[in-house]
């Protein structure tokens, strides 16, 4: 069965309506973004395959807008540049679509590594040579 272009955007607006939007005070607005940022990374894997929708949309949903909107108020309140937080919005739903695909494909693989053993061992060690400083001039 396929999935239609107008199921994943109603899908997408579902998963982004239902993230918790902390209220941000003067105090605790950093709290209040990133409450609000941890809720949307657990919101959309519950959505499997969600997650590539979103990295390759900009999404302009309701519940999208708002969830972005209520970022900004708690940059805002902490005097973060317009600028700055704009990034920090489009960045924060990168992460969080780029983290919702990832499981995703972790889910499909049984709960597995992403990675082959091959790419799990460890780097080789790295040697500390000892650096003999010369006298200056000397080379």
């Amino acid at each position: 069965m396929t999935t239609s272009v107008t199921q994943c955007w109603t899908c997408l607006g579902t998963a982004y309506s239902q993230v918790a939007l902390a209220e941000a005070d003067g105090l605790h607005w950093r709290t209040a973004l990133v409450s609000t940022v941890v809720d949307t990374i657990e919101t959309l894997p519950a959505y499997p395959g969600l997650g590539a929708v979103a990295l390759g949309a900009v999404v302009t949903l309701p519940g999208a807008l708002a969830a972005a909107e209520h970022e900004l108020m708690p940059m805002e309140i902490g005097g973060v540049s317009e600028e700055r937080a704009a990034l920090t919005v489009d960045l924060i739903a990168q992460l969080a679509a780029a983290t919702a695909s990832e499981r995703s494909v972790r889910r499909r693989r049984g709960g597995r590594r992403l990675l082959s053993p091959a790419h799990r061992k460890r780097p080789p060690r790295l040697r500390h040579r000892r650096h003999h400083r010369r006298p200056h001039g000397q080379h």
